[in-house]
């Protein structure tokens, strides 16, 4: 079981103090990411080549999420095809099936500015090793593919 510790940030890379562990049961907020990078056991069905050859562990590197509530519910760490399952998206079915996070509050926090995410808030956690695999994609050097 693999444990992240979430701060709700309000401010530029200053976390409100208030930690949580995030449940999947929404009991004791644990959250539990069903993922052994080492076995290749990820939380959804991947297709094949993917996570791709250059992804890597991460190395308790700090990123940012935007989630809909704080403190964030399980479906804040969905991916998006686990979300929509018939959408259609702009990009290979292995990305869809990946989560967005940023290396850089003020990237993440630009997001906020669109309609979509007006009211979303901003999350900081670090990611240990054992927590899956990451890969810089598309043109934010800031943006980060995650699959768990």
């Amino acid at each position: 079981m693999l444990v992240l510790i979430i701060e709700l940030c309000l401010e530029e890379e200053k976390p409100v103090s208030m930690k949580f562990e995030l449940s999947l049961n929404n009991i004791n907020f644990k959250l539990m990411i069903k993922q052994n990078a080492k076995e290749n056991e990820w939380a959804e069905d991947l297709p094949p080549k993917c996570p791709p050859e250059a992804a890597y562990a991460p190395n308790y590197e700090t990123f940012y999420r935007l989630v809909k509530q704080f403190p964030p519910s399980e479906e804040d760490f969905y991916s998006h095809r686990k979300l929509y399952p018939e959408k259609s998206f702009n990009t290979n079915e292995c990305r869809a099936k990946s989560l967005s996070i940023f290396s850089c509050f003020n990237e993440c926090a630009k997001l906020l500015k669109l309609p979509l995410h007006r009211h979303k808030k901003i999350v900081q956690f670090i990611l240990p090793p054992e927590s899956g695999v990451i890969l810089q994609t598309g043109n934010n050097p800031a943006h980060y593919s995650w699959w768990k």
